[in-house]
């Protein structure tokens, strides 16, 4: 699948420590359980990359996307 996101949302995604990895191999991405406003809350231990600066740790073992990039897709793609 080809994803494609704005040039706004790429401006925006200032912190990404995989280079946009996401958009070419989307078993980079962590899974969403569902979301609230701009941020998406992931499914339970489905982080996949610890250091990433838009995981925000919520409770003992959930946590939240920020990340302005992984939104887009989700509200684009649904994935």
């Amino acid at each position: 699948m080809d994803i494609k996101i704005s040039e706004e949302t790429v401006k925006n995604t200032t912190k990404c420590p995989r280079n946009f990895k996401c958009l070419t191999d989307g078993r980079d991405m962590c899974p969403v359980d569902k979301t609230s406003g701009k941020v998406l809350f992931l499914k339970e231990n489905g982080y996949k990359n610890r250091d990433c600066p838009y995981l925000i740790s919520f409770g003992f073992t959930s946590y939240i996307c920020t990340c302005p990039t992984r939104y887009e897709i989700y509200t684009h793609y649904k994935i």
